[in-house]
């Protein structure tokens, strides 16, 4: 008898792994997409070669939540280090990364934050949260959460709070 109630619990603990695990993946939404068939995204270093391209050492990602969601959300982000198996040396680990959240006014509306190119108010908006990353090795290819982040301090638009994930690189030395 006690062995059909372990085997009971036991499928009971592999019924609630298993639907926790399609919950959480159907409410998370990962980028780049399936669909753009790229494995991940990639911010080089500010002394890489243009030719590789990345022109402008930076990368800008958009993201929206419904206006019905009420509790906090996390980004996570994929050895968001400079350094270990997934990065490239070149002349030496002294890049760092730095990945900052924007929400509030003008972070999605700004011309400027839409624009291809980094210039002018392209940072607009608040300033909610930021990270940098160099050469540690503790997060070298393991995740890493930034937040919570209220659902409400983005700027509103069409149904959405909108936010603004900048990802920037610099040298060590122009910190």
């Amino acid at each position: 008898m006690e062995s059909i109630n372990q085997n009971k619990d036991f499928f009971r603990f592999v019924i609630l792994i298993t639907f926790m695990t399609l919950t959480l993946k159907s409410f998370c939404q990962g980028v780049p997409s399936s669909q753009e068939n790229i494995e991940s995204l990639v911010t080089f270093g500010i002394n890489s070669d243009h030719s590789w391209g990345d022109d402008d050492f930076s990368q800008t990602v958009f993201f929206s939540i419904p206006k019905s969601q009420t509790a906090p959300f996390y980004i996570r982000i994929y050895d968001p280090e400079t350094y270990g198996e997934l990065d490239e040396l070149n002349g030496g680990w002294d890049t760092k990364m730095k990945y900052s959240v924007y929400g509030g006014k003008d972070a999605y509306s700004n011309i400027d934050a839409r624009n291809v190119n980094p210039i002018g108010n392209y940072k607009s908006g608040q300033l909610i949260a930021s990270k940098i990353f160099g050469s540690e090795s503790a997060t070298d290819k393991k995740w890493v959460s930034m937040g919570p982040f209220n659902p409400k301090q983005g700027e509103f638009v069409s149904d959405f709070d909108s936010y603004v994930l900048e990802l920037s690189s610099f040298q060590l030395d122009n910190m």
